[in-house]
């Protein structure tokens, strides 16, 4: 028998989980497909989702997408002058929410963290046409997120002054395949391709050319 229990948030921005024990093989593809959509999902994705499952196709398939890497400027020296490691978990999820909530507003896709690091997409696995504009206005709401958080922290004594909060941002619009990746028993619906490689560079870029936001000529 097939036990779910549901943890509903409060805010429509955070992302709900839904917790299953069973066996792998008894998990219907159907299902499946909606477990990921609620694992990885806006909320307001979901009634689409439940409408027509097979939008979040099993395996990968090939979509235009918009690629998103992002990272936060001068992260060793932020965590050098924190106090403590809780401290630098503390700063970590108040710089991470709100940014990944900009990104779901805009009717992106959060992929994964990798530290202090968001990467995500926009158009998959529904279908967005105006992916790219809502991704470069998702990007510039995130800086200017991080330079409200800037004058916060300074005044809060925990950024020292002139090390600045900054996030450096690399997009990029092309093909890529988007899709359930993994093995059977862990999955993630993840994106890859030259079109995401690309938008990674872009974004490491900015540190060589002292500059914060990279965009892709497509």
């Amino acid at each position: 028998m097939l036990e779910a229990e549901q943890q509903q948030e409060q805010s429509p921005n955070d992302v709900n989980i839904l917790c299953l024990w069973a066996p792998f093989e008894q998990i219907p593809d159907r299902l499946l497909a909606f477990m990921i959509s609620v694992f990885l999902l806006q909320t307001k994705f979901r009634p689409q989702l439940m409408a027509d499952p097979d939008k979040l196709k099993l395996g990968g398939e090939e979509r235009i997408i918009t690629a998103h890497f992002s990272d936060l400027a001068k992260f060793s020296t932020i965590s050098e002058h924190l106090g403590s490691p809780e401290d630098l978990v503390a700063l970590l999820n108040r710089y991470l929410a709100p940014l990944t909530n900009t990104i779901l507003d805009h009717r992106g896709t959060l992929d994964k963290y990798e530290g202090d690091a968001i990467i995500a997409f926009y158009g998959a696995p529904l279908e967005v046409p105006d992916h790219a504009e809502l991704a470069v206005k998702g990007g510039l709401e995130e800086q200017a997120i991080c330079l409200a958080m800037e004058a916060e922290l300074m005044k809060e004594d925990i950024l020292p002054p002139g090390l600045g909060f900054v996030t450096r941002i690399g997009l990029n619009t092309g093909k890529a395949v988007v899709g359930n990746m993994g093995s059977e028993n862990a999955l993630n619906y993840t994106m890859m391709g030259d079109t995401v490689n690309l938008a990674a560079r872009l974004e490491g870029a900015n540190k060589f050319f002292g500059t914060t936001y990279m965009i892709g000529a497509n």
